[in-house]
């Protein structure tokens, strides 16, 4: 093959290779003509592919970071009550009024006497309940035109529930079950629901009327508790005093002193103790029930990494394969560039420069792809913005150090080829 001895163009061709290109005695640069051949195409496709996966691999991870980023956020949401030493559960009673009244009676009783048990309640409607009661009330001496009165949850609860669920009471007290034939009943109220009905004024003593239950006096308040999920603020709520006795549905709470697992057995023992025959539903720790609330962000973080691994596995493996081809290609040029005393840099910077042009163009429509899809997908998203310049710029960075590292490996290899053996194979 013929080599410019100055600096002037004699163009050359490395047998087998299928392109042309130029060398310059004095500077040992070179400039590449490629022959119109079906390798050629074959090369670019292998190109594209490469930075096809190189973006596909960005869009998974920008989603990783911005779950995982999602899910830290939701893991450090106070739910509004304490969940490590309390045991739920559900019943279904199928007896009659009297025989019901009796079973409520001796299992609070029952559950009380427990000398690992602090406190034992029932709610109607227990957090994340799928169904949740809501009321329209309006404050006393307050005129609201009809269809505009704020809208809250109501709650039935028995039994000391704000100790149970290691709610806080702010101020007030827990009053005792009204009479049903008492006209005003008190309940407990929480922090939203005091807001809404009389902004930044002491809501104790504070009287509103619901049309199904007349008037009510606010006895005590209590704290917001997330009723939906730890991703939805709580709502205005309401909790009214019903006696123990009064069943129609609803979840039992336990307070335990010790780790509630080890209060399973005893809890599961007074109720077979009470009626062997009743189905027991959901006997678990408020902990454990607590964090299905967020199973779907966790599965969702889960398939995403999992995802993401691979997918950039395989931009690494196809990167370095690629690199690795044309290393193989280019073994006379680069025989020939070290013979006319090229510099290691150069070498490297040939072999590196080709890899990261591709995976530059792969970040740039990964990038651009994430963007779109977090709009999409910015419902899954708590606490951080679906464009968040920390996840975005973590997966970019990320993908390149892999991506670097895949050049790296034939570049070295390049970089030790023997001259005199390259010149060889002309």
């Amino acid at each position: 093959m013929p080599i410019a001895i100055e600096c002037s163009q004699t163009v050359g061709a490395a047998p087998g290779s299928h392109e042309q290109y130029e060398v310059c005695g004095s500077c040992a640069n070179s400039r590449r003509y490629y022959n119109a051949h079906p390798w050629a195409a074959r090369r670019t496709l292998r190109a594209w592919l490469v930075a096809s996966e190189v973006a596909f691999a960005v869009v998974l991870l920008v989603g990783t970071g911005l779950l995982l980023r999602s899910f830290a956020n939701l893991v450090r949401v106070n739910p509004g009550f304490d969940a490590d030493r309390a045991l739920i559960f559900d019943l279904s009673l199928r007896y009659v009024e009297e025989h019901r009244r009796t079973f409520m009676q001796q299992l609070f009783a029952n559950l009380e006497a427990l000398p690992q048990v602090e406190a034992v309640a029932r709610i109607r409607y227990f957090p994340y309940h799928p169904r949740l009661w809501t009321a329209q009330v309006r404050p006393e001496n307050q005129v609201i035109a009809v269809g505009q009165e704020p809208i809250v949850h109501s709650n039935m609860i028995a039994g000391n529930y704000i100790q149970a669920m290691g709610m806080p009471l702010l101020r007030g007290q827990i009053s005792a079950p009204g009479s049903k034939s008492c006209d005003i009943r008190q309940v407990l109220v929480n922090q939203s629901f005091a807001r809404l009905l009389w902004g930044s004024e002491d809501p104790i003593g504070k009287v509103f009327r619901q049309d199904e239950f007349g008037r009510s006096v606010v006895a005590g308040l209590v704290g917001d508790v997330r009723q939906r999920s730890l991703a939805v603020p709580p709502n205005p709520e309401m909790y009214v005093i019903e006696s123990r006795e009064d069943f129609a549905l609803g979840t039992f709470v336990v307070r335990t002193k010790v780790p509630p697992e080890q209060m399973i057995g005893a809890v599961r023992q007074v109720l077979r103790d009470l009626d062997p025959s009743l189905p027991v539903n959901n006997l678990v720790p408020l902990r454990e029930f607590a964090s299905r609330t967020i199973a779907s962000q966790r599965l969702a973080l889960a398939l995403l990494t999992v995802f993401g691994g691979l997918a950039l596995t395989l931009a690494a493996v196809g990167l370095y394969g690629l690199i690795s081809y044309l290393v193989a290609q280019r073994t006379p040029e680069i025989g020939i560039r070290m013979a006319i005393d090229a510099s290691l840099v150069s070498v490297l910077k040939l072999i590196t420069g080709h890899g990261l042009r591709l995976v530059s163009v792969g970040i740039a429509a990964g990038l651009g792809a994430a963007m779109a899809a977090g709009r999409v997908a910015r419902t899954m998203l708590y606490g951080v913005a679906a464009t968040d310049i920390f996840s975005f710029g973590t997966a970019a960075a990320v993908v390149l150090v892999v991506a670097l590292s895949a050049c790296m490996i034939p570049a070295v290899r390049a970089m030790r080829i023997d001259p005199i053996l390259a010149l060889k194979q002309e």
